[in-house]
């Protein structure tokens, strides 16, 4: 009786040392292993994971109608005939247009433009109206060029209105170009001929554009 118990206690001992000597043998309660992330620990840096989705603001869509108004100050100078000149500081703008996005980077506008002084005596008012072309070069930066019909208007007792035709290039810079309403910031200058000489009116502009 004693040898089959001992037989039996050595039996259960060889067992359990043939069990626990399997490289193999792996726990059945052991947790399974986690999916790896996304983000891997480089370091003190993480990377980004090639199967991870990488969200990124959507670019601005420029399409369709397009609205713009700046006003501003301005340098008025006017040129005589004869070669005399005067400069005077005035009020730039309220300068409107209204056009289409030809393309993403490209509007064509029709645009009214210009200048008023008025400093106690006749007051001058420097007026362009014609299409306007704006193309963005950056997307905040943008650059104009424009021609037309100039109205000059004299006013102290009576008006005197003289026309010709008028030239102009502008500067700007948007500040917000991912939303649809913009402001912005331009610079322009402006030259007219008519019959008694020449007026060139630069200005300052802080504008709102529809995007």
């Amino acid at each position: 009786m004693c040898r089959v118990f001992a037989i039996a206690m050595v039996s259960s001992i060889v067992a359990t040392s043939s069990a626990v000597a399997q490289p193999g043998a792996t726990n059945a309660l052991a947790p399974a292993p986690s999916a790896p992330s996304p983000v891997t620990e480089v370091g003190a840096f993480s990377a980004v994971s090639p199967n991870s989705t990488v969200h990124r603001a959507p670019a601005a869509t420029r399409r369709g109608l397009t609205f713009e108004a700046g006003i501003g100050v301005a340098m008025m100078r006017a040129v005589g005939n004869e070669g005399e000149s005067e400069a005077e500081l005035a009020m730039g703008g309220l300068n409107l247009g209204v056009g289409a996005f030809l393309q993403p980077t490209t509007a064509l506008s029709l645009r009214l433009a210009g200048g008023t002084f008025f400093n106690g005596g006749p007051q001058i008012t420097h007026e362009t109206i014609g299409p306007s072309l704006q193309q963005w070069i950056s997307p905040g930066a943008w650059i104009g060029a424009s021609a037309g019909l100039a109205i000059v208007r004299e006013t102290e007792f009576f008006d005197d209105i003289y026309y010709g035709p008028s030239f102009g290039a502008r500067l700007g810079y948007t500040f917000n170009p991912h939303r649809t309403h913009s402001m912005n910031m331009s610079a322009e200058v402006t030259t007219s001929l008519h019959d008694k000489g020449r007026i060139t009116v630069a200005s300052l502009l802080l504008g709102y554009q529809l995007l």
